[in-house]
């Protein structure tokens, strides 16, 4: 049985921790929410879920795709990747655009 509350706090800490990486870089939220955040947003959560039940193994999957999107924000935040068409804090447009094969569910 799914626990709407869990499901709806994990996305809820998955926006926060997105938000919170990008802030200092874009201005947030952002608006049109590009497709690689969607994906990081998922990945976050999901983890996160799982946090909810300690005596559920985490799937190895799960911990990397975390792990994976993490890195992804910190990189984000410091500059070395850039979402595409997403108007940065300085008001330019960035050019580079971000994709990266996403661990399967």
């Amino acid at each position: 049985m799914v626990n709407s509350a869990v499901v709806a706090s994990a996305i809820s800490r998955a926006d926060a921790m997105i938000n919170g990486s990008l802030t200092s870089r874009y201005e947030v939220p952002i608006d049109p929410v590009p497709d690689i955040l969607n994906l990081l947003a998922i990945d976050l959560a999901v983890y996160f879920v799982y946090g909810h039940r300690p005596h559920i193994e985490t799937p190895e999957r799960v911990t990397a795709a975390f792990k994976t999107a993490r890195t992804d924000l910190e990189k984000m935040q410091k500059g070395l990747l850039q979402l595409q068409a997403v108007p940065t804090k300085s008001g330019t447009a960035s050019s580079a655009s971000v994709s990266q094969q996403r661990a399967g569910f």
